[in-house]
């Protein structure tokens, strides 16, 4: 895929930071992602930082020196995410190639913030020449987003790595 543009989707299971086997889980499945990225070498990422994995994957870009695009949907987005993912999302973008701000006001109901959500999704699929879902095995929240969006992007286009097993 050298020479190619990625836009990466995740779910919000990556393991935390601890000790013992969650650190052992978070090394390993951090691994992958950057074994699966150094594969493919794609030429440009982007990354909407709506979950942990989003994260990971951009701090990963970052160490791999693979530049990288931050879609934001909203001012605010990442206002409900832990403190430690907020500041790593403000390292990313300061460290990202540029950041896209899809909407300049904050959505005022659901049904808005999922328009713009919806948005910033399409923006990110039609960008790229290929859509990688990176998740944990059995996430079927993460099944159903993911079935949706695969559904716009043609099959061979799309791949899916899944960071448990």
């Amino acid at each position: 895929m050298a020479g190619r543009i990625l836009t990466v989707f995740g779910d919000k299971s990556f393991p935390k930071h601890g000790r013992g086997m969650s650190k052992q889980k978070r090394v390993r499945a951090t691994a992958k992602i950057s074994r699966f990225l150094k594969d493919i070498s794609p030429e440009l990422v982007y990354i909407i930082p709506k979950e942990s994995t989003e994260i990971v994957v951009g701090a990963v870009c970052r160490e791999l020196k693979i530049p990288f695009i931050i879609i934001v949907p909203y001012p605010g987005f990442a206002d409900g995410n832990p403190h430690t993912d907020r500041l790593m999302i403000h390292k990313l973008v300061n460290s990202s190639k540029t950041c896209i701000s899809v909407n300049s006001t904050a959505p005022e109901n659901k049904k808005e913030k999922t328009e713009i959500w919806e948005e910033s999704v399409k923006l990110g699929v039609n960008v790229s020449d290929a859509v990688a879902f990176i998740h944990a095995e059995g996430n079927s929240k993460f099944e159903e987003f993911k079935e949706k969006t695969a559904n716009r992007v043609p099959e061979h286009y799309w791949v899916e790595v899944i960071y448990d097993t």
